[in-house]
């Protein structure tokens, strides 16, 4: 399992213009092949950002940096279907580029997630999880753990599982707006 810090530069465009080599490794690990080095070095970063308030607080994240404050860092969930991962990413604008550097803060193994297996086969419908805390929200807006959001809205009673969607709750929304505005 891959520890070591990824990192990732993004030109004044934001294209990413180098990974490391942990980038990989934290890829295939993930069975995430297809956001391999060669298939993201070149690219915009928000080839790979679709949910507009998570794409503002990263522009607004990134401006500060190029702006001369101080790096910025946050917490944020990156589950695998096994593990629950949390990370800390630093934001700095060094040499030229701004630096991305994600480090591992904690790892816990738990039951196996199918939601989150890449493997799994899909039906067309959409399941929103926030890409902070990966939360899912029910019917009424309350946002739930992944574990027990799965049972709550019964997604295995259906053949094939949702898409899993990512955007970003209220609450993870708040934290991050209110940590740049402090910037």
């Amino acid at each position: 399992m891959t520890t070591a810090s990824v990192v990732y530069d993004l030109d004044a465009s934001d294209n990413i213009v180098s990974v490391n080599d942990a980038w990989d490794r934290f890829a295939a690990e993930n069975e995430s092949a297809s956001v391999g080095a060669r298939n993201v070095v070149g690219r915009s970063l928000w080839d790979f950002i679709s949910d507009p308030t998570t794409r503002e607080i990263y522009r607004r994240l990134f401006a500060s940096a190029r702006g001369g404050s101080a790096p910025s860092s946050f917490q944020f969930r990156c589950d695998a279907p096994s593990i629950r991962r949390l990370l800390e990413m630093e934001i700095r604008f060094t040499d030229g580029v701004v630096r991305c550097t994600v480090r591992t803060v904690n790892l816990e193994n738990r039951e196996p997630q199918l939601l989150l297996d890449p493997a799994v086969e899909r039906s067309e419908e959409l399941l929103r999880m926030c890409s902070w805390c990966k939360r899912i929200p029910d019917g009424a807006g309350v946002w739930h753990e992944i574990d027990d959001a799965v049972s709550l809205a019964e997604l295995f009673r259906y053949q094939r599982l949702p898409v899993v969607t990512h955007g970003i709750c209220e609450e993870c929304s708040t934290v991050m707006m209110d940590s740049i505005s402090v910037s």
